[in-house]
C-alpha cells in the first residue's frame, strides 16, 4: 500500500477535497481542531468515497452506531494492536475488491460468551469487599469464567507476578495498596513478563476517576455496583482490543 500521513487537521482536509486518490483512510475520532464525526458526514454525503476504519477510545460509549450511519464498517479501540490494524484493514480490502470474507468477520460477531469458550480466559479479581467479591465472581462464573480472588492491591500485585493473567479486574479503592498503584506497579514491574489487560472497578464514575484510571495504566473502566451487561461487555472490548 501506498500511505499518505497528513500532519495537521489542515492538511487532512486538502487531502480530502478531492478523496479519489484514497481507496482507504484511517481516521482518528479525536483530532484537534477537526469535528471527526461531520467531516464522516461530509464524506457520506459525498456518495461513494474511501472506506474507513475509525480509531476511538474505550469510553467512546455508542461511537459504533453513530459511526456506522455514515458507513463505517470498522470501529477499533485503542491502543491499536498490529494485528487487529491490519485484520481490520484486510477485511476493508476484501469488500472494496469483492473477494468474499473469511472467518475475521465470523469471529468478530462472536458473543463475549462464545468468545470465551473459544478462548478460556485466566482472570484476577482484585477486591477487599466480600460482598462484592461474591457477586463479581457470581456475574464471571454466569460467563463462563472461574475468576481467581485477591483482596487488595498487594496480593493483586503479588498474583501477577506469580501467575499469568489474561484480565485483571481491579477495584480502585482497597487497602495495603489501591488500585491505581498497584496498576502503576504491574506496568513498570519488569518481573511481569506477561502484562494483564486490566479493568478498573469503582463506585466513583466520573471522567475524572476514569481519566485516573487510564492515567495509572489500566485499559477498561466499569461503574459500581458491577452488573453483568457491564462485565460482558468490558470482555467483549477486551476481545477486540488485544
Amino acid at each position: 500500500m501506498q500511505a499518505h500521513a497528513p500532519l495537521t487537521s489542515a492538511k487532512i482536509l486538502a487531502s480530502l477535497q478531492d478523496v479519489s486518490p484514497y481507496d482507504l483512510i484511517v481516521l482518528d475520532l479525536h483530532l484537534a481542531q477537526l469535528d471527526t464525526m461531520e467531516l464522516l458526514r461530509s464524506l457520506y454525503h459525498k456518495g461513494k468515497g474511501p472506506s474507513v476504519v475509525l480509531l476511538a477510545a474505550l469510553n467512546d460509549s455508542g461511537i459504533r452506531d453513530r459511526a456506522g450511519e455514515f458507513g463505517v464498517k470498522s470501529v477499533l479501540y485503542k491502543p491499536v494492536k498490529a494485528q487487529k490494524l491490519l485484520a481490520a484493514v484486510q477485511e476493508t480490502m476484501r469488500t472494496l475488491t469483492g473477494v468474499p470474507s473469511n472467518t475475521h468477520i465470523e469471529a468478530n460477531s462472536r458473543s463475549s460468551g462464545e468468545l470465551i469458550d473459544a478462548t478460556p480466559l485466566r482472570v484476577l479479581l482484585a477486591e477487599d469487599n466480600v460482598v462484592n467479591q461474591k457477586v463479581a465472581v457470581r456475574i464471571l462464573k454466569r460467563l463462563g469464567i472461574d475468576a481467581v480472588v485477591a483482596t487488595n492491591g498487594l496480593e493483586a500485585l503479588q498474583a501477577v507476578r506469580r501467575g499469568c493473567y489474561d484480565i485483571v479486574f481491579m477495584d480502585v479503592q482497597m487497602p495495603e495498596m489501591d488500585g491505581l498503584e498497584a496498576t502503576r506497579c504491574i506496568r513498570l514491574d519488569d518481573g511481569v513478563t506477561h502484562k494483564p489487560y486490566i479493568i478498573a472497578m469503582t463506585a466513583a464514575a466520573t471522567q475524572l476517576d476514569r481519566d485516573m484510571c487510564l492515567e495509572a495504566g489500566m485499559d477498561d473502566f466499569i461503574a459500581k455496583p458491577v452488573r453483568i451487561e457491564d462485565i460482558s461487555q468490558a470482555l467483549e472490548r477486551y476481545h477486540i482490543a488485544v
